[in-house]
């Protein structure tokens, strides 16, 4: 459930038009983004309010999204 609203949230961050064809073109892309999510999920303890961690966005999106 976490997933489905995070990847949804970013999408819609993105632009889901533009995400959804840089995704289509190359489905590597959602892949690699989906890994490093599930990592940052991995890492959180939640014995701490100040945690955080990077996502890595590839690059195709990264580049939708400026």
């Amino acid at each position: 459930m976490l997933d489905v609203v995070f990847l949804h949230m970013f999408r819609d961050v993105i632009g889901a038009n533009d995400c959804d064809k840089i995704v289509e073109k190359n489905p590597q892309n959602m892949a690699k983004f989906r890994s490093t999510w599930e990592k940052c999920k991995l890492a959180f303890q939640g014995a701490t309010k100040s945690f955080r961690a990077s996502i890595q966005v590839p690059a195709a999106i990264h580049q939708a999204w400026q």
